[in-house]
């Protein structure tokens, strides 16, 4: 009776742990942004953008350096894409819909760096443009 007591005890005390741990993590997700869309733009996808940009108007890469800061560039904008549509951002289909892309086309350009493959990162960079597009000719007035 004693060890059924024990795993009983022992169960409730990992499910009350593992509860504050889901609600300590639901409440940081629930919390307030402080960034807005503006400051995203302005922080990540410009800057990273114009990274890129200057990329393929220079050619392929030719460093170990070069090559991780294209990737890098892409890891940012992804993490954008995630960013951009939580916290009661997401305006509409459009906005969803673009994010995905940029999802889509930013973990494609990290892969093609990481191979060291510039028509690859070219052509992502370019479905990155092709992705901004779509919302801020809906968004960006």
């Amino acid at each position: 009776m004693k060890k059924v007591v024990a795993t009983c005890l022992g169960a409730a005390v990992g499910l009350t742990v593992a509860l504050a741990a889901w609600a300590e993590a639901r409440s940081e997700k629930d919390a307030p942004r402080v960034a807005s869309v503006l400051q995203l733009m302005e922080g990540i996808s410009k800057s990273n953008m114009s990274r890129l940009q200057s990329v393929v108007g220079r050619g392929a890469p030719t460093s170990e350096e070069a090559w991780a800061g294209v990737a890098q560039s892409g890891a940012l904008l992804n993490e954008l894409s995630f960013l951009i549509v939580e916290a009661g951002r997401v305006r509409d289909e459009v906005w969803t819909d673009a994010a995905g892309s940029l999802r889509a086309a930013s973990a494609e350009l990290v892969t093609a760096a990481d191979a060291k493959n510039f028509d690859a990162v070219k052509t992502a960079i370019g479905k990155l443009g092709a992705a901004c597009k779509t919302c801020h000719d809906v968004h960006k007035k």
